[in-house]
């Protein structure tokens, strides 16, 4: 490469390539690599960012990355040929751009889905565009535009697994790509591989390290048994909680804003701050890297701030974890339907599940749920 890459010097186009490693969880050591993937993909890989039942959350939380930034993405590393958030096409045009794209490059862009595939009604709830006078409906559009992509990312989870608009489903029949819930059957049944990156919304590093693995590979990153990255859903939140050592010593929040289970710093008088298990608490049964990642440039996260995990992740989300604020509802883990209360009866799975000797312990000791949880 010479002085310059696509408008950036030499230097910016390191620091770049630099973010994007620390993003990957890889060593500055791999810079010259994934700049060598980046110049290699010299034309820009071809992106179409289609949108199904969704909110734009998860567009909005991909647009606020910086790190690097979502102008450094969309002007210097891939080349969006069709998002509908950021596009100055419209209509007609802007359609005849994804037709156009799916026709000429097929084997070669990149499919980003976002939302939901509803399938009632003939697919009416969710469609963009004419064929023929009539709708163009997602389902169809996800056959179509995934078949000829030559990797499809289900951005959010919503499109990895039906996510809130599952929740009704009875209405629409909403899913997500390759799961509906936590069974296989979602609503494209093609052979591309598809790539689950959950979360509501994921963090922008997740799509972005998902996307430059594969620029980096010429593959789909390894997964788990729901599609997604293990480089970013390797683990539970429980597992690097900043809270962890409150729970394994017992200490549990019972009540919001108690000041003696609120550490000093925060305007408590407790030596840390407590366990929010049992104020429903998610993350003994959520994957992801969030405590390690963080949100907002790496400055916090739900809880840090006081929140907790809503389990945004996993498959069960949002219908099978609601009422979120309430200890950890019936969830299915590996076929075994089980409770806060009574999770401690399959040790087994628990610990299969990474959930580990401390916690599954401290329930059936009961700290955690049974009669001493049910405050």
């Amino acid at each position: 490469m010479g002085e310059s890459f696509k408008g950036l010097s030499r230097r910016d186009f390191l620091k770049v390539c630099g973010a994007t490693a620390t993003i990957l969880g890889l060593s500055q050591s791999y810079v010259p690599q994934i700049a060598q993937a980046i110049e290699g993909a010299a034309a820009k890989p071809p992106v179409l960012w289609l949108q199904g039942q969704n909110c734009t959350g998860c567009s909005v939380s991909a647009l606020n990355s910086n790190h690097p930034s979502i102008a450094e993405i969309v002007l210097d590393i891939l080349s969006f040929r069709y998002q509908p958030n950021i596009m100055a096409a419209s209509g007609d045009q802007a359609i005849q751009v994804i037709k156009d794209t799916i026709k000429n490059e097929k084997g070669k862009y990149v499919l980003i889905w976002e939302g939901a595939v509803p399938d009632k009604e003939d697919g009416l709830f969710a469609a963009f565009g004419e064929e023929n006078g009539k709708p163009m409906t997602c389902d169809k559009w996800v056959t179509e535009a995934a078949d000829s992509a030559a990797v499809v990312i289900a951005m959010g989870t919503c499109a990895a697994f039906g996510g809130i608009p599952r929740a009704n489903q009875a209405v629409t029949g909403a899913k997500g790509l390759l799961f509906d819930g936590t069974a296989k059957g979602g609503a494209y049944k093609g052979t591309t591989p598809v790539v689950n990156v959950p979360g509501c919304p994921p963090n922008p590093d997740w799509l972005i390290g998902t996307v430059v693995y594969y620029l980096m590979n010429k593959k789909a990153p390894d997964v788990d048994n729901y599609g997604r990255p293990k480089m970013f859903y390797g683990q539970t939140i429980h597992d690097n909680c900043e809270r962890r050592a409150a729970f394994e010593a017992g200490l549990y929040l019972e009540t919001w804003g108690d000041p003696a289970a609120i550490a000093p710093a925060e305007g408590g008088t407790a030596t840390q701050n407590y366990c929010l298990v049992k104020k429903g608490c998610k993350g003994p049964i959520t994957y992801s890297d969030c405590p390690i990642r963080r949100w907002n440039s790496r400055t916090s996260w739900p809880i840090g701030a006081h929140g907790i995990c809503i389990g945004c992740t996993q498959p069960e989300f949002y219908a099978g974890l609601a009422p979120l604020y309430e200890k950890v509802p019936e969830v299915n883990l590996f076929g075994i339907q089980t409770t806060a209360d009574n999770i401690a009866k399959v040790l087994g799975v628990a610990v299969a599940i990474g959930l580990g000797a401390h916690l599954v312990g401290n329930f059936a000791t009961g700290r955690v749920g049974g009669k001493g949880g049910d405050k």
